[in-house]
């Protein structure tokens, strides 16, 4: 939690579930996942892509853009996180 999208590469990722269910299990009554998943359903339109983890009516549109497109900041985070072995995740919300 915290920051927001204009200093945070204006991007739009959730927690991991495991995240909000620890935070469950240690007391947060109503942050777990399936607690917390139906607001984030609301609160957006994910214009790339759809299923049971994407809103399709909400007040905030979400879209990805193509690395090309990227600002540096997003293109040097990804090119790091390659270089560590991780797998690129078209879709980081689902």
């Amino acid at each position: 939690m915290g920051g927001g999208s204009s200093i945070n590469a204006q991007s739009a990722n959730r927690g991991l579930p495991r995240d909000y269910d620890e935070w469950r299990d240690l007391g947060a009554r109503g942050w777990g996942w399936a607690d917390v998943l139906p607001y984030f359903l609301k609160l957006e339109t994910d214009l790339d892509f759809d299923g049971p983890l994407h809103g399709r009516s909400g007040p905030i549109p979400v879209r990805r853009i193509a690395h090309e497109a990227m600002p540096p900041f997003g293109r040097a985070v990804g090119e790091a996180l390659s270089a560590t072995g991780l797998p690129f995740r078209e879709d980081q919300n689902g």
